[in-house]
């Protein structure tokens, strides 16, 4: 049961994680970006699996590309 707990809560977003992530000036623009598009195909579920191909197509669509 404690591993179903563990596995539940490691889906839930810490927004002061991501925040802290987001204003880490080590993380460059381009990384900050595919966290949010992860996020965004994650959606309530927590789980996200977009290929890689899904993934540059949305941040070619970002640079106008």
């Amino acid at each position: 049961m404690k591993e179903m707990e563990d596995q539940k809560t490691s889906k839930t977003i810490s927004f002061m994680k991501l925040r802290e992530f987001m204003r880490n000036p080590d993380v460059t623009p381009l990384e900050k970006c595919v966290i949010v598009d992860l996020l965004l195909y994650a959606g309530s579920a927590g789980e996200a699996y977009p290929s890689l191909d899904t993934v540059g197509r949305d941040l070619a669509d970002l640079r106008g590309k």
